[in-house]
């Protein structure tokens, strides 16, 4: 179960700082953060003409598969569940299912970040 520390903090989030404009943004970015935009991006990079970028492309793609493989076995491990499971009132944008820790999105896209400046 969450700890009152992290309900009181999620809380606060989801009720007090909620903004229909922000809603539309997040929803966005949420959305960029997907594996698919991640996997389009890694196949541009392997065709792309410079060589370093192919093999980022590569490496992308190989990151990704081994970062959701990975993060997979740790939700599993750490067993969280989502807040609007266990907690009432709370304010969706969309739903999701699974375990909420750790973040898929939030690994994928630090993973990405790391390939990606080397490009």
């Amino acid at each position: 179960m969450l700890n009152s520390v992290d309900t009181a903090a999620f809380y606060f989030i989801n009720k007090t700082c909620a903004n229909p404009g922000l809603d539309v943004i997040m929803s966005f970015i949420t959305r960029a953060g997907s594996g698919a935009i991640l996997v389009l991006l890694s196949i541009a990079l392997f065709f792309s003409a410079r060589k370093e970028r192919v093999m980022s492309g590569i490496l992308l793609l190989a990151g990704l598969t081994l970062t959701y493989q990975v993060v997979t076995v740790l939700k599993d491990l750490v067993a969280r569940p989502r807040p609007f499971m266990c907690l009432s009132g709370v304010r969706l944008l969309s739903g999701a299912d699974g375990y909420s820790f750790p973040s898929n999105h939030a690994a994928a896209v630090f993973m990405a970040a790391v390939i990606l400046s080397s490009v």
